[in-house]
């Protein structure tokens, strides 16, 4: 069947899509029970019964089921619809960092507070063993003068079974940290503190911190290409604010700041002037200017999105059992799709409607066997 929009399936009116891509389908639907507005996220119909793809969005459910924090977007249920299994979280309006950044660089105190409730967020994450592995502008909203951190899909926690291929490059090609592109098993706390030097670096320059004609060129330069001073490219920046940039993006894991909430430390310092950051109160954000929001490029129509072939449209919904902790809050409605997507790719994981073309067959053949390619020659040049 498919999950029309009107339609009113146990306790959610499915009101919009809001996003679509070859991972995840997220809906705007509204809870009739507790009268609000929700984000409903659901594997895609082509993925549903892929052990793989259900594993990975039950470890997202458990891993963000155990956050609550202000600048983490909340989480409100998990459920089984119509046999299918989701999750809702809250719906957030607002403009995403990436959408913000498309008008040019944010005033460098705004995007020091900015990052700075971004860190706070990451060093909750952190503290529970977390590593949030995707930093981007797609996965932050500036809302209700805070910046919420979203998109877990490809969050770890520690003694998290491998999900992906030994080898494999896992992260947003931009915000990689080192270590992600070595493929490196033991990824920590500092790849995210690393994620966010680089997005930061973009939000005060509106540059990104490498570029390069191809990823291949990109990932090397993460690893072996010292970054630009960030004050050469924005004057008015002060020179202390460019040096807790360059310290996040250190290329050795010992020269960036030991956790999330240390660089957050540094960041209120400057945006405070004062010497007590530790105990500084949460700052009010400035809001981003209004930008019209966009859907992503892979968006389906807004007449129906696929779910589970076959399940009776008068289901109701069921909880189902994840093993959620007690608290249960913060699962965001990750946004992979676009230019700040992960590179992780595998063809078991797209969805039916791509395999029914074979001029799309073709395209993604050709997209895996490059990204493959990429890896092992960023493997070879490393060694």
């Amino acid at each position: 069947m498919s999950f029309h929009l009107g339609q009113i399936i146990g306790d959610y009116e499915f009101v919009d899509v809001l996003h679509s891509s070859k991972t995840n389908v997220a809906y705007k639907v509204k809870n009739v029970l507790a009268q609000r507005f929700e984000t409903l996220k659901i594997v895609p119909g082509g993925l549903h019964h892929d052990a793989k793809s259900l594993k990975r969005f039950q470890r997202e459910i458990k891993i963000h089921a155990r956050l609550d924090h202000p600048n983490i977007l909340a989480f409100h249920n998990a459920s089984v619809l119509n046999g299918h299994l989701v999750m809702t979280t809250a719906y957030v309006e607002g403009a995403t960092l990436e959408e913000r950044l498309e008008l040019g660089p944010l005033p460098w105190r705004q995007a020091l507070e900015f990052a700075s409730q971004i860190a706070a967020a990451l060093g909750h994450a952190n503290a529970q063993g977390i590593v949030h592995c995707e930093i981007t502008p797609g996965n932050m909203v500036g809302a209700e003068n805070r910046a919420i951190l979203a998109g877990f899909g490809q969050a770890k926690a520690a003694h998290d079974p491998r999900l992906t291929q030994k080898g494999a490059v896992v992260g947003a090609l931009h915000y990689m940290s080192p270590e992600q592109v070595k493929s490196a098993d033991q990824v920590d706390h500092r790849s995210d503190v690393y994620s966010l030097g680089a997005l930061l670096f973009e939000m005060v320059t509106g540059q990104r911190v490498f570029t390069g004609k191809s990823h291949f060129d990109i990932m090397v330069a993460h690893v072996n290409q010292a970054p630009p001073n960030p004050g050469s490219l924005a004057p008015d920046l002060p020179a202390a604010a460019a040096q807790v940039i360059l310290k996040a993006v250190a290329k050795d894991l010992t020269q960036r700041y030991p956790d999330a909430n240390t660089m957050r430390l540094a960041l209120v310092e400057l945006t405070t002037g004062g010497s007590d950051a530790a105990d500084a109160e949460p700052q009010t954000l400035r809001p981003l200017p209004t930008v019209e929001r966009r859907r992503s490029s892979s968006t389906v129509s807004a007449a129906a999105v696929s779910a589970s072939p076959g399940a009776p449209a008068s289901a109701t919904a069921k909880t189902v059992d994840v093993k959620l902790p007690p608290a249960a809050v913060g699962v965001p409605s990750s946004t992979n799709g676009g230019p700040h997507a992960s590179v992780e790719k595998n063809t078991s994981e797209l969805p039916s409607e791509f395999n029914n073309s074979d001029r799309k067959a073709i395209v993604v053949l050709v997209c895996t066997l490059f990204f493959l390619l990429t890896s092992t020659m960023v493997m070879t040049r490393l060694n």
